[in-house]
Parts: structure tokens; sequence; C-alpha cells
């Protein structure tokens, strides 16, 4: 149970978006759009990637870690996850609660697995779209070829010399 949430998503230490939900019950969506953008400078963020474990910060206001007291004053508590798969860091889950202690170690198994899964979709659309971009490269390669037969086999019909080509037994391929 969480008061809101937000996925951030990096590549190298560049955030490349971000979705939050939550936050405009507490007029704190261009505080976690901030926040967002200067994620990976922060002590907690990177604490998160080093450990490729969840980061508890049961009570904000008894931890000297907690960058966000000015914008972030009515976040009590959070759970911040890395969003990791095959080594490869893809960002941050960031569960932030209005109430102290609102997250537990309990919680922790549950934030990992969803981070997991958040990971291994990236990762799948991450391939998936190697896989699309692969395939138009053939299809374009492969319309290049059926032009150059194209334009092959106009040559060989319409000069007036005689063209043909013969493989290695001498046998006649085009004529």
């Amino acid at each position: 149970n969480y008061s809101a949430a937000q996925i951030i998503l990096t590549l190298s230490d560049n955030v490349r978006g971000s979705y939050a939900m939550g936050y405009q019950e507490f007029d704190a969506e261009d505080a976690a759009e901030q926040r967002a953008q200067t994620v990976m400078t922060h002590d907690l963020a990177r604490q998160a990637l080093n450990r490729h474990a969840p980061i508890l910060l049961g009570n904000t206001a008894d931890e000297s870690q907690w960058p966000y007291a000015e914008t972030f004053g009515w976040v009590n508590s959070c759970l911040i996850a890395p969003i990791e798969f095959n080594e490869h860091f893809w960002g941050l889950l960031w569960l932030d609660g209005e109430l102290p202690h609102q997250f537990a170690e309990a919680d922790i198994p549950r934030i990992e697995s969803f981070a997991s899964v958040a990971a291994m979709a990236i990762e799948n659309a991450q391939v998936y779209s190697q896989a699309q971009h692969e395939i138009a490269e053939r299809k374009r390669a492969e319309l290049a070829l059926v032009e150059e037969r194209r334009l092959l086999r106009l040559l060989i019909d319409h000069l007036p010399d005689y063209i043909y080509v013969k493989d290695r037994e001498s046998r006649f391929l085009i004529a």
C-alpha cells in the first residue's frame, strides 16, 4: 500500500523517462518530475543501484539521507527498488508513503518481484525493437536485390550484344 509511486527509466546516468501516479493528490507532480531528472545524483538511488537491492526508509524524518524534506514534506516513508535484469540497470521504482513505517521488510520481496518483472518487460521490449529493426533492414535489402535483378534482366533483354552468365560447370544460368 503506497501513497504515490514513480517509475524512473534511465540510460547510463541520464533519465529517459518517468511515470508518476498519486503525486497530484499532494500537489507534487512537478516535484516528482524534478526528482526524476536528478535522481541519479542522489545517494539513495546510488545506494540501491550499488547494492542491487531495495532501500527501505521507514521514517524519513529519522533519515539523514532523505534529501527531499522541502519538496516532499508529506512523505514519511519510502521504498526504492532498482529495476534491473541480467546485470543491466534500467531505472528505479520509487514508492512514497504518507505515513511513517507505511512500508515494512515484508514489502521488499513484493517490490523486488515487481521491479524484476518490469525489468524483464523492458528487456523484452528492447529485444522486440531490435528484431523489428533487423526485419526492416532485411526487407530493405531484399527490395534492393529485387530492383538490382530487375535492372540486370532489363539490360540483358534490351542490349544488342549477347550477355550470358555461366556457372562453374559452364552451364548457362542467364542468357
